[in-house]
């Protein structure tokens, strides 16, 4: 049973504050359960850096969203992103975050404030702060197969380098991550805690199968190019010369061209990404940039063996050789021959499917997520 951690000296009251935006691929919602059920004799405030801190300065926001979807009009155009996405881009955003929380948040009352995501700053000097993030500028930039990440002003490099100076402790998503924060913004090792991820499912039910699977390849990203689905239909191109009844289906993004084999799913819900899974015979992540590899987990718990890539976050989720394979994608026989070799041999498929299932089982959960968070706040609360 989860105990809570003793009240601060001074008979200060036991409040939480959570700073977020939006989903953040549902682990949002999976953050808020683990700060719920790790300090139980604590009230928990919930607030959207967005909805109700930005929106709370009308006027300025309105220019901000206008003046950040002009800049970035092509994404926006196309309809994937919200304009707050963008907004944080701005320094000015930034600004008024920080100021929000200074007028807002009493240190005589908070115990700590803990942020998801490294796109705004939330800490107030007074009161302990911890970051829960998947990313930085220089991650991004350090991924071969992904570029130079998007353009950002020198006022905004200088606040994301502040921010994580400031965090009590930088919790992460990945080793690569973490890494990333130590060597390239000078935080201090004992600052930062890769305390990795859980799914954001349910563990599926698996049942029993005699028939072999159909030879579906299946892809799952909203963006098509960042994702790597360029480099996937040109391997798919090779598959289909080996194995001419192989099927691609992608789930969540437009390809530009569709190609014999391929089916588009476009966006899904829930329930029918479940049944996608349950017919696929390989799941294929080749992100050109990736920085927690969430679908690689999921399809593990699907006990699908995974091809990815070894860029960023992808050889944490997947075991070369044990759950799945890592490729550079941009290497299209070698890609292609990687999927031909699980397709064929479906022993193997299942040997790596399986094994991928008991390491999510054992490693990626929000159970294990949540222990090692709750023990470094509660540490870092003892002592102080």
């Amino acid at each position: 049973m989860n105990s809570s951690p003793p009240p601060l000296a001074g008979g200060i009251p036991d409040r939480i504050i959570l700073v977020k935006y939006g989903s953040f691929s549902h682990v949002n919602a999976k953050v808020e359960r683990v700060l719920r059920e790790r300090f139980p004799g604590y009230d928990l405030e919930l607030v959207d850096a967005a909805r109700d801190i930005l929106a709370s300065f009308p006027l300025q926001s309105l220019w901000l969203r206008l003046k950040a979807s002009m800049k970035r009009l092509v994404p926006f155009i196309r309809g994937r992103h919200s304009p707050w996405d963008f907004v944080f881009q701005e320094p000015k955003a930034w600004e008024l975050i920080s100021s929000w929380i200074l007028r807002n948040v009493d240190p005589a009352e908070v115990t700590f404030i803990f942020q998801t995501q490294s796109m705004f700053d939330a800490s107030h000097p007074g009161i302990p702060f911890f970051i829960y993030t998947d990313h930085t500028r220089e991650a991004h930039k350090r991924q071969p197969g992904g570029g130079s990440p998007a353009p950002a002003s020198p006022e905004w490099i200088r606040l994301e380098a502040a921010l994580y100076r400031k965090a009590t402790t930088v919790f992460t998503l990945s080793r690569f991550c973490a890494e990333s924060v130590v060597l390239d913004y000078g935080v201090p090792e004992e600052r930062v805690l890769t305390v990795s991820t859980g799914i954001n499912m349910d563990l599926p039910i698996l049942e029993e199968s005699a028939s072999t699977p159909e030879p579906v390849i299946l892809f799952v990203g909203a963006e098509w190019g960042i994702k790597g689905g360029e480099e996937l239909a040109a391997a798919f191109k090779l598959v289909r010369r080996k194995m001419p009844s192989a099927e691609l289906w992608v789930v969540g993004a437009q390809p530009p061209v569709i190609q014999e084999g391929m089916r588009v799913f476009g966006r899904v819900k829930l329930g029918d990404l479940d049944r996608l899974f349950r017919k696929a015979a390989v799941v294929c992540v080749p992100s050109r940039v990736e920085r927690a590899s969430m679908l690689a987990l999921d399809a593990a718990a699907y006990g699908l063996p995974v091809i990815t890539t070894p860029f960023g976050a992808g050889a944490e989720r997947v075991r070369d050789g044990v759950t799945g394979l890592l490729v550079d994608p941009r290497n299209a026989e070698e890609f292609a021959s990687a999927i031909v070799a699980l397709l064929q041999d479906q022993d193997r498929a299942r040997v790596m499917g399986s094994a991928g299932r008991t390491m999510v089982e054992k490693e990626f959960t929000w159970d294990a997520v949540g222990g090692k968070i709750a023990a470094r706040i509660r540490s870092f609360l003892a002592k102080n």
